[in-house]
């Protein structure tokens, strides 16, 4: 194989050494390293396209590329950080976490409780109405540790927010309605990086 595993090319042969100990080039030799420098293009990945990854990517052995300053660094960008959503369940990159729970009129409502790394987009809708401006929220939110702050809303709704609070180390997601009466609210929480 032309790459040693490390990721660096190596040659077959030398032709400098070749040829201060007078070894002839030959047809078989000559094949050989062009196969092995087919072989290591062929393992590259090409800028349009055609060539893909087949493994995961990590570009730098000890995840400190620098892609920016603070929080921009790839350390923090870096998928692989623990989350988890309700105490016990991990979240995986792309995890859905749905329920619905009833709430009461004008009073924040914990439906779920984060913890760890990640984004995540944050919806809310009244189960019984249709009526998208006043009862479809959604927001996204970032979390770093105990760190958790909005980075923006999506739908803003006249009748329904969607809030964060600090809890020990974790975060609770709440959902607050303004209908007048209680309602059950069905909501998702979708880690999205």
């Amino acid at each position: 194989m032309p790459f040693n595993g490390s990721g660096t090319f190596t040659r077959v042969y030398n032709w400098v050494t070749d040829k201060l100990n007078s070894v002839p080039i030959t047809a078989s030799r000559m094949e050989t390293e062009d196969n092995g420098f087919a072989a290591g293009l062929s393992n590259c990945v090409t800028r349009d396209g055609q060539g893909t990854m087949s493994a995961d990517f990590a570009p730098d052995a000890d995840a400190t590329r620098n892609l920016g300053t603070g929080v921009l660094r790839w350390k923090n960008l870096n998928l692989s950080g623990t989350a988890t959503i309700g105490g016990s369940s991990t979240a995986a990159l792309f995890q859905t976490f749905s329920g619905t729970t009833s709430l009461a009129n004008n009073t924040p409502g914990v439906v779920k409780v984060l913890s760890g790394y990640g984004v995540y987009l944050v919806s809310a809708t009244i189960n019984t109405s249709n009526d998208a401006t006043n009862y479809n929220a959604s927001a996204i939110y970032s979390m770093v540790g105990t760190d958790f702050a909005k980075v923006t809303t999506l739908q803003s709704a006249a009748r329904m927010s969607i809030s964060t609070t600090g809890n020990g180390g974790s975060t609770n997601v709440a959902i607050t309605q303004n209908s007048g009466t209680p309602q059950f609210v069905n909501w998702v929480i979708t880690r999205i990086a």
